[in-house]
């Protein structure tokens, strides 16, 4: 009989007050393994597809570049008007957006761990064509994501002697919704469903090496 996953999911958190305050939520280049180590593809989570990072990533997953979220480079492809990965909003129904990524290890404790118990919700975050709003949305429209954004805030909250704790990750949450997609279109009040459920797989099977605490 097939099990079905009961972890913890992100939910409205329209309400929720920031309790700290989160600048651009830029992922910055760094070792840690929380990060996920070396930087990947543009697009994918440890794969060799998905075009090149604009911050310094390399396209075949090397070990410069912008630090990796989950095995991807946080720059994503670039922002949607240069040439960067198109991204769409969630659908009402909140179904997967775009073909599922293949996530694979790229040797650190993040990306081992969601290689082994979050590998689905991972592929659906940076699925492409159109790309979902989970690997390639966020704030700001730079491409970088809404996970990444969260992921980031979090570990900085955590590196600033906060708990990676529900007010926490509520608090990260909201800061990253995504306002529009790439074609100008209105995005919801909340984060995406993929978004949601990828945060929520790290957070019951891999809060320890991808988010610290």
């Amino acid at each position: 009989m097939q099990q079905t996953k009961s972890y913890w999911r992100v939910v409205a958190v329209a309400g929720v007050v920031g309790a700290f305050a989160v600048s651009a939520c830029v992922v910055t280049t760094s070792t840690d393994d929380n990060t996920a180590g070396s930087s990947g593809t543009g697009a994918t989570a440890g794969t060799s597809s998905g075009g090149s990072a604009t911050t310094g990533g390399t396209s075949s997953g090397g070990s410069s570049g912008s630090t990796s979220i989950a095995g991807t480079s946080s720059g994503g492809t670039g922002g949607a008007g240069a040439g960067g990965t198109p991204f769409q909003c969630d659908p009402p129904d909140g179904k997967p957006v775009g073909t599922p990524a293949v996530c694979a290890s790229t040797g650190n404790k993040c990306t081992t761990c969601t290689f082994t118990n979050c590998k689905t919700e991972c592929g659906d975050c940076f699925a492409t064509s159109p790309g979902n709003q989970c690997g390639y949305g966020g704030p700001t429209g730079d491409n970088s994501g809404e996970f990444a954004c969260i992921q980031q805030c979090v570990i900085d909250a955590t590196n600033d002697g906060g708990v990676p704790d529900d007010t926490t990750v509520g608090t990260c949450t909201n800061n990253c919704i995504t306002p529009k997609d790439s074609a100008g279109q209105k995005c919801s009040a909340v984060i995406g469903a993929q978004t949601s459920d990828f945060v929520g797989c790290l957070r019951e099977f891999c809060q320890q090496d991808c988010f610290g605490g």
